[in-house]
């Protein structure tokens, strides 16, 4: 979800036709997102399956532009391949926090090609910034949180607190008991759960909305948010800090537990 959601506001903030726009992703969550075409990936194909599937879409759909999200050698290194083929295309990378020395020892490193531009999202890793310079012809930065709040909608009539999180499960169950912990002396409050999985907790007060997608309009009467420290949410509730408990998770690239120190 996170992948989409920061793609879509990058499309917003360079102006780009959503209509020439189509996105390859192995993302489940496409659906919510019907203004693109998407080219979809299965998870569990080879890379040269990916390799041969992005190639194509080059091909059949005349891109003149790629943007890449987040993994400049991809998330299976099936990019390198991808730049040298094809040379006439202009790459650009959107950067975001990443634990730059494993990933890169994870994937492939040594190969001679460059990004038209980077637009960096938000402060990244000495060496990864590092390596941007060296590989980019430009760098941008740009802040593409939420300039202006939709109508605030209001769940329930009672007190409650959020928690957000699209998944997966344990995650949300660790939101959750967290918020349940903090409002232990608030029995009447209750805890509306916004998340993209189908999640039931055993505690009476949880109440869970599957159904939302977009998180904007449900802030301002929370009493208090619990989330994770992804970067699409961390970024979009920057006006709420003052009532929202960030919880970082330990994950394969994103260094969470940085992002928190970086904002607090």
């Amino acid at each position: 979800m996170g992948h989409l959601a920061r793609v879509e506001k990058v499309i917003r903030h360079l102006n780009i036709d959503e209509d020439n726009v189509v996105i390859i992703t192995p993302s489940s969550f496409s659906k919510h997102f019907p203004q693109f075409e998407f080219v979809q990936l299965r998870w569990n194909d080879s890379v040269e399956i990916w390799q041969k599937q992005i190639s194509d879409t080059f091909h059949n759909y005349l891109i003149t532009a790629c943007y890449v999200d987040v993994f400049p050698f991809g998330i299976k290194a099936e990019l390198p391949s991808i730049y040298e083929a094809f040379e006439n295309i202009s790459f650009h990378y959107i950067a975001r926090i990443l634990k730059w020395e494993f990933y890169k020892s994870e994937c492939i490193s040594a190969i001679n090609f460059h990004f038209k531009s980077t637009l960096v999202l938000e402060r990244l890793y000495e060496t990864h910034k590092i390596w941007i310079q060296r590989i980019s012809e430009e760098i941008i930065y740009i802040d593409i949180a939420p300039q202006t709040m939709p109508k605030q909608i209001r769940l329930h009539e009672k007190p409650y607190s959020l928690v957000i999180h699209s998944g997966g499960i344990k995650a949300v169950e660790k939101l959750c008991d967290l918020a349940i912990g903090n409002t232990a002396e608030k029995p009447n409050e209750l805890i509306a759960v916004i998340t993209q999985v189908p999640f039931k907790h055993v505690n009476p007060r949880i109440i869970t909305h599957t159904g939302l997608f977009g998180i904007l309009p449900y802030l301002h009467f929370a009493e208090h948010i619990y989330t994770a420290a992804g970067f699409n949410t961390v970024n979009e509730l920057k006006n709420y800090r003052a009532k929202h408990t960030i919880f970082p998770f330990d994950k394969l690239y994103d260094d969470q537990f940085l992002r928190v120190k970086q904002v607090l």
